[in-house]
């Protein structure tokens, strides 16, 4: 109940309730909400049925299922998705360079020029999804730090969950994302992105 009761006190304090305010709405008085938050009362199914509403989290938070609040668990779906943009870009360079190395006799300077911005935009996104990675990373440990009871466990796996990720769309790219496969599809492309500018 050690976990129940600090995440409790620590998810008021976050709403700015005072105890006499989820009392009222769990209609208890509040030296016994206070017990809750002292640890000398066990919640029953009524009150743990109503937290939620009231406190804007999961019971599952509330007694220690799980160490991801709803602000925790958007960062860190922000953070895997930019994992998976970093990724897709990094592959994406790389078949560039591939059609590039392959068939530079059959470009047009046009084409290599082309060839040449495109690869630019793909680094630029990846220098602001390598940006957005830090930035919802540190918000996701800085968060997860401030809960109380925070599991040791849940802050290693989130490294081992980003290293999975990376094998996963590394190793299967083309089951989340189709390859450009088509050498011929890929000059194309270049051929109708960019078309020539007109004098």
């Amino acid at each position: 109940m050690e976990i129940f009761s600090a995440r409790l006190k620590f998810l008021r304090e976050r709403n700015a309730l005072y105890t006499y305010q989820i009392a009222d709405k769990l209609r208890l008085s509040t030296l016994s909400y206070e017990d809750l938050e002292n640890g000398q009362r066990k919640p029953d199914v009524d009150m743990l049925s109503k937290l939620p509403d009231i406190l804007g989290e999961s019971v599952d938070f509330l007694i220690g299922v799980t160490d991801y609040d709803k602000l925790c668990a958007h960062f860190k779906l922000q953070y895997m998705r930019s994992v998976v943009g970093y990724v897709v870009s990094e592959q994406r360079i790389k078949e560039l360079e591939e059609i590039f190395s392959e068939s530079r006799d059959k470009l047009t300077q046009y084409q290599i020029d082309a060839h040449t911005n495109i690869t630019k935009e793909y680094i630029s996104d990846m220098l602001k999804i390598k940006a957005e990675q830090r930035e919802f990373r540190d918000r996701l440990y800085t968060r997860l730090e401030k809960i109380p009871f925070i599991s040791k466990k849940t802050l290693r796996n989130i490294d081992n969950e980003v290293a999975e990720t990376i094998n996963r769309i590394s190793s299967n790219l083309s089951e989340y994302y189709p390859p450009l496969t088509s050498i011929d599809w890929r000059l194309s492309y270049l051929k109708s992105s960019y078309p020539p500018k007109l004098d």
